[in-house]
């Protein structure tokens, strides 16, 4: 076969290939979910909707239709968390289609699977035991926030808009409810950007529930990571007049790291933190904290 000839025929087969990238394109196309599915599929969610219940998106990125959900408590982390899936109720999980049936964590069973249009629907139950008994993020308000230091102690008393505050509002330096990105996921956490040196930022809890397990997770956001700025953060952590961790964290540390302490006889007693810095600039320090039965 002459080169001219081999040319004519890799001319013809131009078009045979632009449409068979056309079809191609086609196909996938009809395979993407559509408003209506993602409609469809929310209704569902609804319908059977419980206190404590949570949704998750299978791939954790495909959550284009995540407006359908919204009132509803919605994961929209880059990435799943095994344990902040053991925390609610039952897990919801909408998947998108051509994609393996998603994985359970350990100890979940499933309740539900279905097909809704393009969208498949599951739902899961975490293990039966153990599971939480109180929130700290949740009971935010119960806490009993002060800066200490040398001279004296200042009851942080301001609750506004859900954060404490010392004395008059402040646009950073507060203790409050937030979503920060740590350790490679979006997490909502509680805030407590360190105080100024020489003070300590220190939160309570009392009267806690009985618990035999008190589970702490703690970090820095990405931005004070990122920033070459301020001194090591130290935490210490009290349950009734016992200390059970003391840790300083650079200030590069990315990690959200995680700490179990078990509860003599149930009693979870009082908890108290205590957060401090030789150089307060961005050291956005975070945590949540949850008693287990």
């Amino acid at each position: 076969m002459t080169g001219r000839r081999i040319r004519d025929l890799l001319w013809l087969a131009l078009p045979l290939i632009a449409l068979a990238y056309l079809v191609a394109g086609l196909i996938q196309t009809a395979r993407v979910p559509h408003d209506d599915d993602w409609a469809a599929a929310a209704r569902l969610v609804r319908e059977s909707w419980q206190e404590g219940d949570r949704v998750v998106f299978s791939p954790s990125w495909a959550h284009a239709g995540a407006p359908h959900f919204q009132g509803l408590d919605i994961d929209l982390g880059e990435s799943w968390d095994a344990y902040e899936m053991s925390l609610p109720t039952r897990i919801w999980v909408v998947a998108s289609p051509d994609a393996p049936d998603p994985q359970r964590p350990q100890g979940f069973e499933t309740e539900l699977r279905t097909s809704v249009g393009r969208m498949v629907v599951h739902r899961w139950r975490p293990p039966a035991s153990p599971r939480p008994v109180y929130s700290f993020l949740k009971n935010l308000a119960d806490a009993k926030v002060a800066r200490v230091r040398n001279d004296g102690r200042q009851e942080c008393t301001l609750f506004h808009q859900g954060q404490w505050h010392c004395g008059t509002t402040h646009p950073w330096m507060y203790v409050g409810p937030h979503e920060r990105d740590i350790d490679g996921r979006v997490r909502q956490v509680i805030y407590a950007h360190a105080v100024d040196p020489g003070n300590t930022l220190e939160l309570a809890w009392s009267e806690l529930p009985k618990a035999r397990r008190l589970t702490l997770h703690f970090g820095q956001t990405l931005r004070a990571v990122e920033r070459e700025a301020g001194a090591p953060t130290r935490l210490q952590v009290w349950i009734g007049d016992r200390v059970v961790l003391d840790r300083t964290m650079a200030i590069d540390d990315p990690r959200w790291q995680r700490a179990d302490f078990e509860l003599e006889d149930g009693a979870s007693s009082d908890v108290r933190l205590a957060v401090s810095t030789a150089a307060n600039s961005w050291r956005q320090f975070c945590f949540t904290a949850d008693l287990w039965d």
